[in-house]
């Protein structure tokens, strides 16, 4: 049986998307599993290994999309970022012994995330009935995967030296309040902990505002049906008042 080239291309995608997909959500399980023990994730060698398989599986899936795009400048102009973070940065610096500060290792540490981020906000908009909700779909995970990657690092940082932070608990409420704009009661001690209270509050001003954008949208869908039902109702009457047992 002879296998069409569309067919085979396909699969081949959607393959990759599902591979994508299951390397993202082990990626962000191990991570989880590794803050919750009070593990630190740059010297743990099971974590690092496993993030370098990851990032090959993120840059096997940019290669095969690359290869089946018709535009392919056009394809690595507008995927760029993408490129840039599923390069497995930290197993590099570790294989060469490039001295870096503990602090720059653990920001670079980070950008797998970036791509297992994009990756569920992706998957999560192609199961959305329409171009709205799959926008505002994918714009949901972006933020729930930012307040949940933002509480692990904050509690990963700050367990232990910062005084308020007590449990994971602590951090989750952290992040919450911070991505709403009203800021929290935790004060954040580390670098890395100021500069996520930065980006978690531009993140929610950014976000939050989406919300009245759909839900606008879902009165103006639901106004236009009743509309339409209406003036269905209506045409439907006059014919029947124009026939002759009307």
């Amino acid at each position: 049986m002879k296998i069409d080239s569309s067919t085979l291309r396909t699969f081949i995608l959607r393959t990759m998307q599902i591979a994508v997909l299951v390397s993202s959500i082990l990626l962000i399980v191990l991570m989880s599993l590794c803050t919750f023990d009070n593990i630190p994730f740059l010297h743990n060698r099971r974590y690092l290994n496993f993030q370098l398989i990851i990032c090959g599986v993120f840059l096997l899936d940019y290669i095969v999309a690359f290869c089946y795009a018709r535009r392919k400048l056009r394809f690595f102009i507008r995927n760029l970022l993408f490129l840039i973070v599923s390069v497995p940065y930290i197993n590099i610096i570790n294989h060469y012994d490039i001295t870096l500060s503990e602090t720059v290792k653990y920001y670079i540490f980070l950008v797998p995330l970036i791509r297992a981020a994009f990756a569920l906000a992706i998957v999560v908009g192609y199961v959305s009935s329409n171009r709205v909700s799959s926008l505002f779909a994918s714009y949901i995970s972006i933020l729930l995967s930012v307040v949940y990657f933002s509480s692990l690092i904050f509690y990963q940082r700050e367990f232990g030296i910062n005084a308020d932070v007590k449990n994971y608990g602590d951090a989750l409420y952290w992040a919450g309040m911070n991505v709403t704009t009203l800021g929290a009661s935790i004060i954040p001690v580390t670098e890395i902990g100021k500069i996520l209270t930065v980006v978690l509050g531009t993140v929610g001003m950014l976000m939050f505002p989406l919300f009245t954008v759909y839900v606008t949208n879902l009165v103006q869908r639901s106004y236009d049906r009743e509309n339409s039902v209406i003036s269905f109702g209506k045409a439907d009457a006059d014919k029947k008042s124009d026939t002759p047992n009307g």
